[in-house]
């Protein structure tokens, strides 16, 4: 989930989950070992970060060492601006169909 979160703000979007996803994240998110090793070159999460107030997945990317108001520059599609907002379902989507394309296979496959 919290790599689908790293896409979407990329992409300079805001990603949303349902909160049932959300409440097994942060039983994930509080099960990743934190210390040196998050410190180490090519770590998947940086030390976790501090957090005050902020929504439920604002703490899950906090604990995992993302920071929650990290935007990128708006991007720019013909013209026209990106949307700001993508569901879950997108974002599934879309990882799938990057890794199906890497790996050189279909999207059913994997």
């Amino acid at each position: 989930m919290v790599h689908s979160w790293d896409v979407a703000k990329t992409l300079g979007l805001e990603a949303e989950f349902p909160a049932d996803v959300l409440e097994v994240a942060l039983r994930v998110a509080l099960d990743v070992p934190d210390g040196d090793n998050r410190l180490m070159p090519g770590a998947a999460f940086a030390a976790a970060l501090a957090v005050g107030g902020g929504s439920l997945l604002d703490l899950i990317v906090a604990i995992l060492g993302r920071s929650r108001g990290w935007k990128r520059p708006v991007l720019r599609a013909h013209g026209r601006c990106w949307p700001r907002k993508v569901s879950s379902a997108w974002l599934n989507w879309a990882s799938a169909s990057l890794i199906s394309m890497l790996l050189g296979r279909s999207r059913q496959e994997l």
